[in-house]
């Protein structure tokens, strides 16, 4: 596999990503394809599913042509440990090569930090096809008010 390379412009941002897939899973695969960078996967119990999909515009650096997806097999637990490092305004910059992904929080300073890439089943989710049969409308004020009670 050749050096993949990807720039993301706000690391809070992405991090709050991770956090929020990490709430479900522990461990998946980001899939880097020409489109963009895409997660699908199934809670450990499977009834949640989680489809990301960050387009190839949100990224300040990414491949120009792709000859195959590349697979990025990340633990959640020991990514958001690398995370937690991210000041305001770093961008994150991610290096896959020689089965290893390097993790770049670029700011005022720079640090670097790698992570082993894991080898996960690769399970072919398909979309599920899900019928709505109701119409609900909530005021944003009424939600926004469960929300904090719920918490």
């Amino acid at each position: 596999m050749s050096e993949v390379k990807i720039t993301y412009p706000d690391a809070r941002e992405f991090s709050q990503i991770i956090d929020a897939v990490s709430a479900l899973i522990e461990e998946a695969s980001f899939n880097l394809a020409s489109d963009g960078l895409k997660l699908r996967a199934l809670d450990p119990s499977r009834t949640a599913m989680i489809d990301l999909l960050i387009p190839r515009e949100a990224f300040e650096e990414f491949p120009e042509s792709l000859s195959e997806e590349v697979r990025i097999g990340v633990n959640f637990d020991d990514f958001k440990k690398l995370l937690r490092r991210i000041k305001k305004g770093d961008k994150l910059g991610m290096e896959v090569s020689e089965g290893k992904l390097r993790v770049r929080l670029v700011g005022k300073a720079s640090r670097t930090m790698t992570l082993p890439l894991i080898d996960i089943g690769a399970e072919e989710l398909p979309t599920p096809k899900v019928v709505y049969t109701v119409l609900a409308k909530v005021s944003s004020d009424a939600l926004n008010e469960a929300l904090k009670d719920a918490t």
